[in-house]
């Protein structure tokens, strides 16, 4: 089988599964199980890693809550590289068919010791995830909303994976102004979102098997918290988020839902419907850049939109040569940049037309912002998922599919020779 193809198919066994499991009745509270839309859009909502869901998870019992935190971890770490690191715990190896499918389902540079990094998503996600827990128990041990230790394990899991599913009816609005809830979940979603080729880097440099970090992890720090310094910023200031308690919360505020939507971890500690349009346009920028490659997190990635913006600045300057912190990109990677924000584009604008076609009801800003959310597998929403129609949730459900299995891994069916090539010749720059 194409090894494209066994990535595609591989997350819809997990979404058959997670759809019977959710259809059951021993899954919901009222026992009368999910009917089948509902339960194939949570299915398909776990699996992607966005968090957007038609009902409550209070509604579900504890199965059905594990089973979904189940799909949530499998998800953000790939179905493949979780059996490649159950191999390799059982074997000390890795096929040649998986290393095949983790190269191109992660993107890697060439240079990337497989076997030490599949080696190291499992132990840097697992100890994130433990110690995310342990921080989040004594945060939420107190709240008689939901078990202690059960919520802090899930929220651990569901935030790595940048999911941003909770078990509360309110998400995080009542911790609003809890800093340690802010600063805990903001650390373990951006964790999570830097990705794996991040975290490999650094811990090669910190074991001294590198003198300095990749140009790949450079430009992602960069312009990651580029991003979320300049629109915390802007949204303390001009997004009227101030609720007249003072800066630190309007930062507390501003910080977590920038973020949230950058990493697409997709918490909220404000009702989303009612901040204002210049907030609302701000987290869809955001939304759309995404994280870090080879990281849990959605959107259009952040090496993307820098080989785009430098090939753009390129054009202005006139420059020969594409630079990204003084280092040149090559050209068949500016290109495959390029492809892939213009399917991404297509593909957002495809699925937005869509639901104004479905939806006429519904607002023209709440629907883009739902879309944006959807195909960037970030779960933010307007107060929108639980009003779609069965056509309107078929929409989102396969942008929130698309947005999981990636536009590149969706582009290489033609590109593979393409890729092939690029990978040959140049090392260090993963778009």
């Amino acid at each position: 089988m194409n090894r494209t193809w066994r990535i595609l198919v591989g997350y819809l066994i997990y979404i058959v599964f997670g759809t019977i499991v959710f259809m059951l009745p021993v899954s919901q509270v009222s026992g009368e199980g999910l009917p089948f839309i509902d339960a194939l859009f949570v299915a398909v909502s776990g699996i992607s890693t966005t968090g957007l869901s038609p009902i409550p998870l209070v509604d579900m019992t504890f199965l059905g809550q594990f089973v979904l935190m189940t799909l949530i971890f499998l998800g953000g770490i790939g179905y493949m590289t979780f059996s490649a690191f159950i191999s390799l715990s059982i074997r000390g190896s890795i096929s040649t068919d998986q290393h095949q499918v983790l190269r191109q389902s992660f993107a890697l540079p060439k240079d990337i010791n497989l076997r030490q990094f599949v080696a190291n998503i499992g132990i840097y996600a697992l100890i994130v995830q433990i110690i995310g827990a342990i921080l989040l128990f004594f945060i939420f041990q107190d709240d008689p909303r939901a078990n202690p230790i059960w919520s802090a394990v899930f929220h651990s899991v569901s935030t790595f994976a940048t999911a941003g599913f909770s078990l509360y009816p309110d998400n995080f609005e009542s911790y609003v102004n809890h800093g340690a809830l802010n600063l805990v979940i903001n650390l373990i979603a951006i964790l999570g979102a830097l990705g794996f080729i991040v975290a490999t880097d650094v811990m090669s440099v910190l074991r001294g098997q590198r003198k300095s970090i990749t140009l790949t992890t450079r430009v992602i720090l960069w312009i990651m918290f580029g991003f979320l310094a300049t629109s915390t910023l802007l949204m303390m200031f001009f997004g009227g988020i101030s609720q007249g308690e003072g800066l630190y919360q309007d930062f507390l505020i501003s910080s977590f839902q920038n973020i949230n939507a950058m990493t697409t971890a997709g918490y909220n500690t404000v009702p989303i419907a009612d901040i204002s349009g210049s907030f609302i346009f701000m987290l869809i920028i955001l939304m759309v850049v995404g994280g870090a490659p080879s990281g849990t997190a959605g959107g259009m990635k952040i090496t993307t939109i820098s080989a785009v913006f430098a090939a753009v600045r390129a054009f202005i300057f006139g420059d020969t040569q594409i630079k990204l912190l003084q280092r040149a990109i090559p050209m068949e990677r500016v290109r495959i940049a390029i492809a892939t924000a213009m399917v991404y584009l297509t593909m957002l604008a495809g699925g937005y037309l869509l639901l104004l076609i479905v939806e006429p009801n519904l607002g023209f800003q709440e629907l883009l912002f739902e879309a944006t959310s959807a195909l960037g597998t970030v779960g933010l929403s307007m107060n929108l998922t639980a009003e779609l129609d069965y056509v309107g949730k078929l929409v989102i459900i396969l942008m929130m599919y698309m947005g999981r299995v990636g536009v590149l891994t969706i582009m290489t069916t033609v590109l593979v020779q393409h890729r092939k090539k690029v990978q040959a010749q140049y090392e260090d720059v993963a778009i």
